[in-house]
């Protein structure tokens, strides 16, 4: 038997329910854009003053702007489409748009734990090499430590994700 669908139809788009008998799902999709907005607020905020601040330039501040820049894609994926759904009542997404959200999500989940091992490790050699941890840990290694957890994140999620076939 068979496990493969040849009908020859295309998923285009998916249709959002289980949110109609909710009383007030205007006011719980204001609830979830405050949550949104002020994430997006606070981490924006982060990022600047560190950025700004040369006196921030340092890895564990490097690592904090990074989990902030985390924290606004793994919000974007996991909200846009509950404001889109509970505030404007638009009860169907696109199969792209569902892909695309999904996989920033994703991603964003990945990208976090291994943002968060990264502040772990820092916090680890400064306690355990105190007086070498401004040798072990340049802002050249944390920048090198944050795109190489980038790109295994991808490559993770690279494996995650089922293949067409």
């Amino acid at each position: 038997m068979s496990l493969v669908n040849f009908s020859g139809q295309n998923v285009v788009e998916f249709t959002i329910t289980g949110f109609d008998h909710l009383p007030y799902h205007k006011l719980m999709g204001a609830g979830i854009l405050l949550a949104y907005c002020l994430a997006l607020l606070c981490s924006t905020t982060n990022i600047c003053v560190i950025s700004t601040d040369r006196r921030l330039h340092r890895p564990m501040y490097l690592l904090i702007c990074n989990l902030a820049l985390v924290d606004i894609m793994f919000t974007t994926g996991a909200s846009t489409t509950m404001i889109s759904v509970l505030l404007a009542g638009d009860k169907t997404v696109s199969y792209s748009s569902c892909l695309s959200r999904v996989f920033i999500y994703q991603l964003g989940d990945v990208t976090q734990c291994l943002a968060l091992s990264l502040m772990a490790l820092d916090r680890t050699v400064a306690i355990s090499e105190p007086l070498r941890y401004a040798t072990i840990l340049t802002n050249q290694r944390a920048c090198l430590l944050i795109v190489v957890s980038w790109l295994l994140g991808i490559g993770l999620h690279g494996q995650v994700l089922p293949s067409k076939g």
